[in-house]
């Protein structure tokens, strides 16, 4: 998915706490700290035939780090919701998650 946007993301461990779990891989991701808030939605994932997997996205805030790029990434930066048409999105999902927030506060 080189060259392509996505909100952080990873897989959960054996024996790992999804929350943990989300919280290791956006540091791993951005260099960010985040402090969990309750789930903003789920979504089943269909983009990987040979990979079923369901994702969980949560409210949250940054709490330290630096925002840096991890190895996996090409680029980390921030974007406002009313730019992110601009950009190709690696998954479906991610299209869903950004139109729900974009109704929020549009409402």
């Amino acid at each position: 998915y080189r060259g392509q946007w996505c909100i952080p993301c990873g897989y959960v461990e054996c024996d790992e706490h999804v929350r943990d779990a989300a919280q290791r891989e956006f540091l791993e991701e951005t260099g960010l700290e985040v402090a969990l808030d309750e789930v903003f939605t789920v979504h089943s994932n269909f983009h990987n035939p040979k990979v079923q997997t369901v994702g969980i996205w949560f409210r949250g805030e940054i709490i330290g780090g630096t925002l840096k790029a991890s190895d996996d990434l090409d680029a980390v930066t921030y974007v406002d919701l009313s730019t992110v048409g601009r950009y190709p999105l690696a998954f479906p999902t991610d299209t869903l998650v950004i139109k729900r927030l974009r109704d929020e506060l549009a409402d």
